[in-house]
């Protein structure tokens, strides 16, 4: 099915150029002036050229007769004569002509086979420059004046359908006009200009004749319409595929199935009744089975992970997101399936639960980053590994582009940005903790609000809904989930830790270095390389330099991508300080890695590590980007 999927993709797009072609080419065709695109505003309407014998009767001169050129040419010197199939009188610069057809194409531009005889001396004669000039200025009546007279052997851009050769006459005109005339027969076979040129290249373009056939005869278009078929063949099959896997949500198509649920170690939960209009990950969600998940369904962060039995066939999201080991066991993401196509679902160590949180504090630490805690409504606290996330459920409501308190030093920073009101649907959004979990009570954020990055785009929904909560006021939250955190095979190994962040990404490693520090008393070292743009922007700056200063095993680098002239810190990105430092930190083969940050910069920061050895166990990421 993925094989049908990427070649549906990839059709549409051909498909899809295609028809805006089309639109354009069809466009042109409405707008232009029928009288210029002909080619023949400067052309003559001459007679044609052939003459009855009568009218050279008179001449002093003998006019041999036909049957006279006829034996002639039987007779003549070649090894193998020319058939003739007919022979005609013509006259050409008002001197008479035979023209003897010995192969004629069913259409004009045909390749043909014709000789031209003198009809006073019988003697061949070739159509030369003087000749072709003089016909083509025959049917030219414009201002310009004759240029050049030019004997062309097809490939012919004015005439692409023409497999003999012309004479391509030229004048000297605003619209370039050339006079095309038969090298054979000195027949005028058309007039062409600028303006036709223009309109034969949206003729081109709308007939898809790409390799200058002049028709419809092409292997492009041939080929185009076996895209489009296949184009409409893989979209059935793969509507086909959707319609069973209840991806249409037609609500008197919904069914319940029972689907069996239990823990890890074969702990019954319960049969459970899902819709086959919901994935397994909104089904057990809407029964209070929470399942882990940052990018809302979409198949992209590979959390949400299940077993299944019977195990269905692993879609493309899967095969990128789960280990073959995974696969073969029978371990599936849950946004993927439906009721409809397992009967037991086995839950893989899920312990997040839903809570209400209420905001207590929410203040700015920088131009666009606040920091927000929260008390949860439970007599319990939470507990968790530092590095862990809460998946918000973000209600419908109004929204603006702008945030309605902006500390004054932050005010220039926003003012260039337009103040849009926006209603926008539910979403679920994840952040990071910035605390671990016995440091407070509560749970501490650090959330940058999205600004709409154009005046005609809308700013991050989620962002500016929570950044805009006042003090007070509560939520529904699903977690905490832990993903990116210090494993304990890592602290029984007792290596360096080295985290790199940028941004919003220090709120995971501040909670894990706060946790290693005063909750775990580690004693190994830890590098802890900050980037940010400017000084503005290096939020917790004093935490960290009093961190380093009471911890002798801890060590803070804050790193200025645009430094004002002030700063005696380290300047570039924060890949590029390691990258130039990192002899620095020891044996790569015992430290490990520890990034969060916009994703640009982690993929490079990876490359970088990479590039000096540092082996893909040894690097750990929370992408926040999902």
């Amino acid at each position: 099915m993925q094989f049908i999927k990427s070649i549906h993709k990839w059709t549409s797009v051909l498909v899809g150029i295609q028809l805006l072609i089309w639109l354009l080419s069809g466009f042109y065709f409405n707008i232009m002036d029928v009288s210029k695109v002909r080619g023949d505003q400067y052309q003559n309407k001459i007679s044609p050229v052939a003459s009855p014998l009568t009218t050279y009767q008179s001449n002093q001169s003998k006019l041999l007769y036909p049957q006279d050129i006829l034996d002639n040419v039987r007779t003549s010197s070649s090894p193998v004569p020319r058939p003739t199939q007919s022979i005609k009188l013509i006259s050409l610069q008002d001197k008479p002509y035979y023209l003897l057809t010995h192969h004629k194409g069913l259409r004009r531009h045909f390749e043909s086979d014709y000789t031209l005889i003198d009809a006073y001396t019988g003697q061949p004669k070739l159509i030369d420059a003087e000749l072709a000039s003089h016909i083509a200025s025959r049917s030219y009546n414009g201002p310009g004046e004759l240029l050049s007279a030019t004997k062309l052997t097809p490939p012919i851009d004015d005439l692409p359908r023409e497999k003999n050769q012309v004479w391509q006459v030229n004048f000297a005109d605003k619209v370039n006009t050339s006079v095309y005339v038969d090298a054979r027969t000195g027949e005028l076979i058309s007039h062409s200009d600028d303006d036709k040129r223009f309109a034969d290249f949206f003729y081109m373009l709308h007939f898809m004749d790409y390799n200058g056939v002049g028709g419809f005869n092409s292997w492009h278009i041939i080929l185009f319409a076996f895209i489009t078929l296949w184009l409409c063949l893989s979209g059935f099959i793969w509507t086909i595929q959707l319609a069973f896997g209840g991806n249409y949500r037609l609500s008197f198509l919904a069914k319940k199935h029972p689907v069996f649920i239990k823990k890890q170690m074969s702990e019954p939960v319960g049969n459970l009744k899902i819709s086959s209009h919901q994935n397994l990950m909104e089904g057990l969600n809407a029964h209070d089975i929470l399942i882990p998940s940052t990018c809302g369904g979409g198949g992209t962060c590979g959390q949400c992970k299940v077993k299944l039995n019977p195990a269905p066939t692993p879609n493309s999201a899967e095969r990128v997101l789960l280990s073959q080991t995974e696969i073969d066991a029978g371990h599936r993401l849950a946004c993927q399936h439906h009721s409809n196509e397992v009967k037991e679902v086995e839950l893989l160590a899920h312990k997040a639960e839903k809570h209400n949180l209420i905001l207590t504090h929410s203040i700015f630490l920088s131009p666009f980053i606040k920091e927000l805690r929260f008390k949860v409504n439970s007599e319990n606290p939470l507990k968790f590994r530092a590095g862990a996330y809460i998946q918000f459920n973000i209600p419908a409501a109004h929204g603006s582009s702008v945030p309605s308190i902006i500390p004054d030093e932050f005010q220039t920073y926003w003012e260039h940005i337009k103040r849009l009101n926006y209603n926008h649907t539910a979403i679920n959004r994840c952040y990071s903790l910035a605390n671990y979990d016995s440091h407070t009570n509560e749970l501490t954020f650090l959330i940058k609000m999205q600004p709409a990055p154009r005046a005609n785009l809308l700013p991050g929904f989620g962002s500016n809904y929570i950044c805009n909560m006042l003090p007070g006021e509560s939520i529904e939250a699903i977690g905490p989930f832990e993903k990116f955190y210090v494993s304990n095979s890592h602290i029984d190994t007792a290596r360096t830790m080295v985290m790199i962040g940028a941004g919003s990404g220090i709120a995971p490693l501040k909670s894990i270095i706060m946790e290693q520090l005063e909750k775990l008393k580690c004693q190994e070292n830890i590098h802890f390389y900050f980037g940010a743009r400017h000084k503005v922007d290096l939020i917790y700056r004093e935490l960290f330099e009093r961190l380093a200063f009471e911890y002798q095993n801890f060590h803070f680098t804050p790193v200025l991508s645009k430094p004002d002239t002030n700063w005696d810190g380290a300047n570039g990105y924060v890949q590029q300080v390691i990258d130039n430092s990192i002899d620095t930190l020891g044996d790569l083969n015992q430290i490990q890695f520890y990034l969060c940050g916009p994703k640009q910069m982690m993929l490079e920061t990876i490359s970088m590590l990479k590039k000096h050895g540092v082996k893909d166990s040894a690097i750990l990421c929370d992408d926040f980007s999902n």
